[in-house]
């Protein structure tokens, strides 16, 4: 975080002549729940610093992002009834509507409504810690306008047109991926500097490399079906759901792995469990939070001149 800060102090700098802006506005910062829990940790051993840029007050807030939120979903087992995978389409479904059309106001919905799936997978889930520690900075903690900046932080789009959003760190991590692949190629003994050279040049090379399987006609790799399915699958497909009949009640029907499942998500949930359990992380969540207040931009105390002077912890 010590980078973080140097860069971001750098590249306000260069832009404004000062790191005023960066002081008055923060920089508002997200990943996945390890890189989430590390930033805040890593804040909570420097929050008694007596230097602004030591306690990382620049970066803040600091919060979950949403492609990965949906990733998790989708990693969990889901042997269940076909009511219980319909549920679970419809959910994924409107994740996915939500990022193209870059919709704002059905980020918080969409997490609160992601709390019984996570919490009917497991009681322990850390996304489930996550969804409910992005609701409360955003409803509870932050000001108007930092709510507003994390969400609208939210999503990118790349191509410019309607509806092309997607998850700001979903892009990121192909840059990440370009990254790592250059990062490769260096071999044992890569220098600092060569591995920056390396990440900041991954994008044009990537380009360079889609533009020439553009003109050798190259199909790239994709992880979507890129054709829709034939007539003849989809009769294939038709037919054995007319003879299955996956939502008509059958007794004594059985299917091994359904059997600790009820016929949709919330009828496995203990609903004043529930309660408790997220009111015990809920409480946890607030407890680690400490507002510092803001820091005199003007104030001699606090100068850049006192970081030469500064030990590190």
């Amino acid at each position: 975080m010590d980078h973080y800060e140097t860069v971001l102090t750098q590249l306000y700098n260069e832009a404004h002549g000062s790191d005023e802006k960066l002081r008055q506005f923060k920089v508002v910062t997200g990943g996945d729940q390890l890189t989430r829990s590390r930033l805040n940790e890593s804040k909570a051993l420097r929050s008694l610093s007596p230097n602004y840029k030591k306690r990382f007050d620049d970066i803040d807030p600091i919060v979950i992002e949403l492609w990965h939120v949906k990733q998790d979903l989708l990693e969990d087992e889901m042997y269940n009834y076909f009511n219980n995978l319909a549920q679970w389409f419809i959910h994924i479904e409107e994740l996915n509507k939500t990022a193209k059309d870059g919709d704002i106001t059905s980020i918080i919905p969409n997490l609160l409504m992601s709390l019984p799936l996570f919490y009917n997978h497991s009681t322990l889930s850390k996304y489930l810690v996550e969804c409910i520690n992005y609701v409360i900075q955003l409803e509870y903690l932050l000001s108007p306008l930092m709510k507003l900046r994390v969400l609208e932080g939210s999503f990118v789009n790349v191509e410019g047109g309607r509806s092309n959003n997607v998850e700001s760190d979903l892009l990121q991590e192909h840059s990440v991926r370009k990254q790592k692949f250059l990062i490769k190629q260096l071999g044992v003994n890569k220098t600092q500097k060569a591995i920056e050279r390396a990440s900041a040049a991954a994008g044009a090379i990537a380009a360079i490399n889609d533009n020439i399987a553009i003109s050798l006609e190259i199909t790239p790799k994709s992880s979507r079906h890129i054709k829709t399915l034939s007539p003849g699958e989809q009769q294939v497909m038709s037919d054995v759901l007319q003879d299955l009949k996956p939502f008509k009640f059958t007794p004594g029907r059985k299917y091994e792995g359904f059997e600790k499942l009820g016929e949709n998500v919330f009828a496995c949930i203990d609903g004043s469990k529930m309660k408790i359990d997220l009111d015990i992380i809920v409480n946890r969540l607030l407890s680690g939070h400490v507002d510092f207040g803001n820091d005199d931009i003007d104030s001699n105390s606090d100068s850049d001149s006192d970081d030469d002077d500064m030990p590190d912890l």
